[in-house]
């Protein structure tokens, strides 16, 4: 078979299934043409994927931008198998051999590219490769655990998605409900989210903010609940600014503290590691003067985890660079006692926690893969988790 020039498509399915093709990694509109090089074949090989037997079940369409691209290579002979292998930025992805590719907040921004070695049968492989598009990530940039912005006794997982809009998941016993996720407010581009509980001690949990480039902290307060049909819905009232210089801390809200029944934030000065202790004033603002309550934090995540051991306390968890986790039991008195693991193999995960989710008055905690998948850990009451369970994904 004399070589040719192929065409590569980009094939999705709608929200409502529907399916829409396109020039894969071209313009819209125009035809990305495939420059064609004879070469030796891959032993990892598959049947080439064509318009009718492409798995398009596993595809996504969101806001017009794709969580799955695909490498069709249409009108090749029947029988011919194809090798892939993607790039980003024009460096190999180790292991992105498929035929399909799940964009990852890895490729936020970055330039993919796919090129594929197709071998007819009995003839000479030859090489496919496919133009270039920018990628846009459709994942969340952030989650964080609320007590609850509705009023009921189950927490809420806050998030910010790709478009910058503030949303909720709420939970029903011990996972999230997918019809109950929806969009609360605009303008948390570039902000980092936290859910402190009452913060302005009016009776409502509320929302703080941080916007990443000038490092000024928001309130947001928490209002009463929207009642419908499919249940209560979290609204959030004017933001306020409430500090600034926050750029080059580690904010963790993290309950009562120092026992004065007003919510609290610890603060890791990442520069030094040091740990300080901003104690809340119940009005929305903070005391003064602020408490160095620790040291030899760098290179710390931090969390506010609720009460974990059943003390009546509130305690935290850390994940050091080896992904290890630590519970450190909080005294009640803004300092805490000596640290013990918890578990390990936390690297690379991301972590929300601070609330419960069963209703059954024990801290629970989520986490997130580096393929935007949602695990569920349920607080035994001791500083430990039960098994993780699957509960859904992160876009």
């Amino acid at each position: 078979m004399k070589p040719q020039v192929l065409r590569a498509i980009a094939v999705s399915v709608g929200l409502f299934g529907l399916v829409t093709t396109g020039t894969f990694l071209a313009e819209a509109g125009t035809v990305a043409q495939m420059a064609v090089t004879p070469m030796v074949a891959s032993s990892a090989k598959e049947l080439c994927k064509t318009e009718i037997d492409m798995p398009q079940s596993k595809a996504r369409l969101v806001s017009h931008n794709t969580r799955y691209v695909y490498a069709l290579v249409p009108d090749v002979e029947k029988g011919s198998t194809c090798t892939y292998q993607w790039l980003r930025d024009g460096q190999e992805i180790p292991g992105a051999t498929g035929s399909s590719y799940e964009i990852l907040a890895a490729d936020d921004g970055k330039v993919l590219m796919v090129r594929t070695t197709v071998t007819p049968p009995g003839g000479v492989p030859y090489l496919v490769t496919s133009d270039r598009r920018r990628m846009k990530y459709i994942g969340w940039s952030q989650m964080a655990l609320s007590p609850s912005l509705v009023g009921d006794q189950l927490g809420d997982l806050l998030f910010v998605d790709w478009n910058g809009e503030l949303g909720v998941n709420s939970w029903v016993k011990d996972r999230p409900v997918d019809q109950a996720r929806y969009s609360v407010k605009k303008g948390f581009a570039g902000a980092m989210i936290y859910g402190p509980g009452d913060w302005n001690n009016d009776g409502h949990n509320d929302v703080i903010s941080i916007d990443k480039s000038s490092g000024r902290m928001f309130l947001h307060p928490g209002l009463s609940p929207q009642r419908t049909d499919q249940g209560s819905k979290a609204r959030l009232g004017s933001k306020a600014q409430i500090g600034q210089g926050w750029g080059g801390f580690q904010v963790i809200p993290a309950g009562d503290l120092d026992g004065d029944g007003f919510v609290d934030l610890l603060a890791i000065k990442q520069s030094t590691g040091e740990l300080f202790l901003y104690a809340g004033d119940g009005k929305g603002g903070f005391k003064y003067p602020y408490r160095k309550v620790g040291y030899g934090w760098k290179g710390y995540d931090l969390y506010a985890a609720g009460d974990l051991n059943g003390d009546g306390n509130v305690d935290i968890l850390s994940i050091n660079s080896a992904g290890d986790l630590f519970m450190y039991a909080g005294k009640g008195d803004g300092t805490f006692a000596k640290r013990i693991q918890v578990g390990y193999g936390w690297k690379g995960y991301q972590l929300a926690a601070g609330a419960d989710l069963t209703g059954d008055g024990l801290a629970d905690i989520v986490s997130r893969d580096s393929r935007d998948m949602l695990y569920f850990y349920a607080g035994k009451g001791d500083g430990y988790f039960a098994k993780r369970v699957h509960v859904g994904t992160a876009f």
